[in-house]
């Protein structure tokens, strides 16, 4: 009888990354459970997200593609998506749901992109971290505004912009790429940004080998079509180069706007933006030196550009404009601490990059949980809910203009209680003396509304009722709103 000698097989070979995916797993459920959190908690819409909402709510689709009311703006496709939503349901869960898809989807896409970018779990884990868990970011994840879709599309087309390159020849890659640059233009205003190193590089190298660069002309035609048809001579460009001037948006020489820019966007102190700097700094150091200048442009391309014209005055360089920078500052700094790393003449065992890779996750969730959670901006609907019962049939409702796109809002929702007569304040904004003239104190009672106060103008148009003959009975308050009831004295 003839023995038969087993065949051994080979055990399966698990890559360092993959012994750190429950890491990953448990970042990202940590981040989504905050973010829905934050998102289930309905808060009110402030005057930005009210003005927005009012313009969703009250144009049809056709005329959402022309120029807004109340000097606000936002890509015709992010609209036309929230006006089809609006008409399932005008509540603010559903108009806020639309960013809250943007940033879990680019969540687990960036995810995916560092897996497949780095080798070292420590530059994964910090990268998941320092985009997902992000005051900055979960606070546009849950507002009515298309800054979460601008993040969403950087972590789309960087990703395709370095395949496209390395591999030219790919079946359907262009085409692939042309498609999702046309909705993307559609959805995001800084998708041109993001277009311009793969127009020119595939227009430098076809030009070179004699080809037909019909694919930089078509990506050209895309963004200059884009441009005459959304943006050349708006009729809000003067106001809101005024106002973006004013409030020091385009102020991008001075360190002391860049470096307060890098803090607001990852909300960390002084000693921990220079942490920071030095990280993007190493990174980019790291990409050249290695020879990956393609690598290095396409991730800070974007960011060069829209200085450039913030610089001529055409795009402000603030906040949540520059959100979509989050992903590649973050990947620059993964790229620095791999650079970092692979200095090290201690070998990394897998007890100390399981216990460095856990204390990242646990400083940043401390972090973000020592900003003001849940967050709150202007809180309307707490103020009606206190002053609803107390509110008269005959009493008059004065609403100082910073709160009138909220209490439009909320009207549409029926929200707003019954009375005699509201009230809608003008912007007298340096002519404050004009704010006693507008109304008419015909009531015994007033309700005085306020919120995103300039100065001190609602104290002055308090004064000026009181003036008047009326006395201050009560008041309520919320985050960032007040209401104050005034009875006429006996």
């Amino acid at each position: 009888m003839v023995a038969i000698k087993p065949i051994e097989t080979s055990k399966v070979q698990v890559k360092p990354i993959e012994r750190f995916s429950w890491l990953y797993i448990i970042c990202l459920i940590t981040v989504f459970i905050t973010a829905i959190w934050q998102y289930s908690l309905n808060r009110s819409l402030w005057l930005d997200e009210a003005m927005l909402a009012n313009n969703i709510l009250n144009r049809n689709l056709l005329e959402l593609l022309h120029p807004l009311d109340n000097f606000q703006s936002a890509p015709p496709l992010f609209l036309i998506i929230l006006k089809l939503i609006s008409y399932l349901s005008k509540e603010e869960w559903a108009l806020r749901a639309t960013s809250l898809i943007c940033f879990l989807v680019a969540s687990i896409l960036f995810t995916q992109f560092l897996k497949n970018e780095f080798k070292n779990p420590l530059a994964i884990v910090l990268g998941i971290c320092l985009f997902s868990m992000n005051f900055s970011m979960i606070r546009y994840a849950i507002e009515l505004k298309q800054y979460a879709g601008d993040v969403l599309l950087t972590v789309i087309l960087v990703p395709l912009t370095l395949n496209l390159i390395q591999n030219p020849m790919e079946i359907g890659g262009k085409h692939r790429f042309s498609v999702i640059a046309i909705i993307g233009i559609l959805f995001s205003n800084i998708v041109t940004f993001l277009l311009i190193f793969p127009i020119g590089y595939f227009l430098y190298s076809d030009l070179k080998e004699n080809k037909l660069p019909w694919f930089s002309i078509g990506m050209i035609m895309l963004v200059v079509s884009h441009y005459f048809i959304f943006a050349y001579k708006h009729p809000h460009i003067a106001y809101m180069t005024n106002y973006w001037e004013n409030a020091g948006g385009f102020n991008v020489m001075s360190l002391t706007k860049l470096t307060s820019l890098l803090s607001n966007l990852f909300l960390f102190g002084r000693a921990s933006f220079w942490l920071i700097g030095s990280l993007i700094f190493l990174g980019l150091f790291y990409l050249i030196q290695s020879g990956k200048i393609i690598k290095s442009f396409v991730i800070l391309l974007p960011i060069m550009i829209h200085i450039i014209i913030a610089a001529f005055k055409k795009y402000p360089f603030d906040t949540r404009f520059c959100l979509y920078a989050i992903p590649l500052l973050v990947l620059l700094m993964c790229y620095g601490l791999q650079f970092l790393l692979s200095g090290l003449t201690i070998p990394m065992n897998s007890f100390l990059l399981i216990g460095l890779s856990t204390l990242i996750p646990i400083l940043l969730i401390f972090k973000l949980f020592k900003n003001p959670l849940p967050i709150k901006v202007e809180e309307l609907k707490e103020v009606i809910t206190q002053i609803g019962p107390n509110i008269k049939g005959t009493d008059d409702m004065y609403i100082y203009y910073g709160a009138v796109p909220a209490v439009e809002y909320y009207h549409h929702l029926e929200q707003i209680p019954k009375c005699n007569e509201i009230k809608k304040g003008k912007n007298y904004r340096f002519s404050s003396e004009l704010y006693a003239n507008e109304f008419s104190l015909k009531s015994n009672r007033i309700w005085f509304i306020s919120s995103h106060v300039f100065g001190k103008e609602d104290s002055i148009i308090m004064n000026s009722i009181i003036s008047r003959g009326y006395q201050l009975k009560s008041i309520c308050l919320a985050k960032g709103v007040k209401a104050t009831l005034l009875s006429k004295a006996q």
